[in-house]
């Protein structure tokens, strides 16, 4: 199913709206795919490339530890990374000027 341009979503009905929906997250799906497989071809493209130019291979890459972020532990869980240091107040310890 493709929406015409003109018709806005409001006026779909409920099974067009999910048909719809359906078609978009097969494509979505695809093309992730495909992104993966040309990321996967242009790696082996440069590293072709560095071969031929005598260069060292690319190490391979690592991931960035952010998936973690996102998707780790939830509150409550972990050490907090502050400094367990108590922090004085500059400001109070000094003498007001003209005093």
């Amino acid at each position: 199913m493709s929406l015409p341009d003109s018709a806005p979503l409001e006026t779909l009905a409920l099974a067009e709206l999910r048909e719809l929906v359906g078609t978009l997250v097969s494509k979505v799906t695809d093309l992730g795919a495909a992104n993966a497989a040309l990321k996967a071809e242009n790696q082996a493209l440069r590293d072709e490339v560095a071969r031929l130019k005598g260069l060292p291979p690319r190490p391979p890459s690592r991931p960035s530890g952010m998936e973690q972020a996102t998707t780790g532990a939830g509150p409550g869980k972990g050490g907090s990374k502050r400094s367990r240091r108590r922090r004085w107040n500059t400001c109070a310890a000094a003498p007001w000027p003209g005093r």
